[in-house]
């Protein structure tokens, strides 16, 4: 390949990939594969840091094509809003906690990169129902906040595998502890409710 080629090949993948996040990666098992990635012991290590990192510039070193990825800046300000939840559900102060856990929940959204799926979210109005799952009795700030720690966790470990776990035992457990606190009465009979205009 000479080095007009190259720099075409630059300027399309530029278009096509700067700004978005990488999903997953593989290494595949071939020979001479462990020699370009030295520095990892393993090629789910290497494969399991390049997730979920964004791709920030597409640049060429003579005949070398050159991707850069984001600092993981995006991960340390999930760490704050972790911080920001913890500290909110020491002080009891729920409205905090609320709008941190929302932000925590709206990154991680950004994070899969999924425009649908980011729609989606902003439509469920997070804050009003992150803020009604702590004002039902029986809401246990600290539990709520010390949920998302997995999930932290497992993303600095770059593991996709135990995100996804971490993320499915969090729903399990707010459905489960949802389903305890909420009242199972029936639903009001609305047939002995007054008819507007009818004057009872």
């Amino acid at each position: 390949m000479e080095l007009p080629e190259v720099e075409v090949m630059r300027r399309d993948l530029e278009k096509e990939v700067v700004g978005k996040r990488i999903a997953r990666a593989e290494v595949r098992p071939q020979r001479g594969a462990m020699r370009i990635i030295r520095r990892h012991a393993r090629r789910k290590e290497f494969a399991d840091r390049l997730a979920s990192r964004k791709i920030t510039k597409v640049d060429r070193k003579g005949k070398y094509l050159l991707i850069f990825l984001d600092d993981g800046a995006s991960l340390r300000t999930l760490a704050e809003d972790l911080d920001a939840m913890q500290a909110a559900a020491r002080t009891g102060d729920d409205h905090a906690l609320a709008e941190a856990d929302a932000r925590f929940h709206g990154r991680l959204v950004e994070l899969a990169g999924n425009p649908t799926l980011e729609k989606l979210w902003r439509s469920l109005e997070p804050h009003s129902r992150t803020f009604l799952t702590l004002v039902v009795p029986g809401a246990d700030p600290q539990w709520s906040a010390d949920l998302h720690v997995p999930i932290l966790a497992a993303l600095e470990r770059r593991d996709v595998e135990a995100v996804v776990e971490a993320l499915g035992r969090h729903f399990d457990e707010v459905s489960q502890n949802m389903a305890r606190r909420l009242p199972d009465d029936e639903p009001p009979d609305v047939t002995s409710l007054p008819r507007r205009g009818s004057g009872r």
